[in-house]
């Protein structure tokens, strides 16, 4: 059983706005006006999930959203464990493949009458899927991974977990962004390409394929933490820079654009003066 992810950094969110009033400090609320230019009755105060359940369902629901409104490329990322920064790869990948078994489990209701494809790295992790007995049993799910040829005709949905531990799992990516049928990139981590872990000139194939393909994805769940705050954006929402303080969260910068990572720190910083 999965430990509720949200507990780290000491968030609680299951304060409710009135007690997050009485705890927040008169410069909290002085800052909110200068830093956000709003009165205090305007002030947002964002609720992280209170459950892996509810974390699951708002997956769901922005997946859906986004899907009902005909986008095709999706990207879910969030921290699968409390401890991702120290945890061992097969950790990340069985809390992974955890979340991914609850997510699919109503798409087949909402994504047509076909097939759920569920995609794994390599044969090794699908192999372990499958041999899991709430995942097998799902209905109309058919679990399969990158190494393999895949026929696409019956799909109404393709999953495909946290791929780009090896760059060639990149490539194989692409060929899943050239049919009709919607694609979720699960905590692909597609940061470590946004932000250049890859120099282009040692990889330019792997910048082809991001150009051509990996930058089509909508984020559409996503939660990365930061010293003091976060960065959220939970579709058909905008793009949310969240400050930390005494267990509250305060919206201090919204945007449709999705910030780069140092606007963010940039924001949480000046705040934090």
């Amino acid at each position: 059983m999965l430990s509720f992810i949200f507990e780290l950094n000491k968030w609680k969110t299951r304060r409710t706005f009135n007690s997050c009033r009485s705890v927040a400090e008169v410069s909290t609320w002085r800052k909110l006006s200068i830093f956000c230019g709003l009165n205090r009755s305007d002030f947002s105060l964002i609720r992280l999930p209170e459950s892996n359940v509810q974390l699951v369902q708002d997956i769901q629901e922005s997946c859906k959203s986004a899907i009902c409104d005909g986008l095709k490329l999706l990207e879910v990322q969030f921290p699968p464990l409390k401890n991702i920064g120290s945890a061992a790869l097969n950790q990340v990948m069985d809390a992974n493949r955890t979340f991914a078994k609850s997510v699919v489990q109503r798409f087949p209701h909402v994504s047509g009458n076909g097939t759920t494809f569920v995609v794994f790295p390599d044969d090794a992790e699908s192999k372990l899927a499958r041999e899991d007995r709430d995942f097998r049993t799902l209905d109309s799910v058919f679990i399969t991974s990158l190494q393999r040829d895949i026929d696409l005709q019956d799909a109404s949905l393709v999953v495909i977990l946290n791929p780009g531990f090896q760059v060639q799992e990149w490539f194989e990516v692409e060929r899943f962004c050239n049919y009709q049928v919607p694609v979720i990139l699960f905590n692909a981590d597609l940061d470590k390409l946004r932000g250049g872990y890859y120099p282009r000139f040692l990889y330019p194939k792997l910048y082809a394929t991001k150009d051509k393909c990996l930058t089509k994805f909508e984020p559409v769940y996503y939660v990365r933490f930061f010293v003091n705050g976060a960065l959220i954006r939970r579709y058909p929402n905008p793009w949310q820079i969240v400050y930390e303080e005494e267990g509250c969260l305060y919206c201090i910068l919204e945007r449709n654009e999705r910030p780069d990572f140092q606007t963010v720190r940039n924001s949480l910083n000046q705040f934090r003066r």
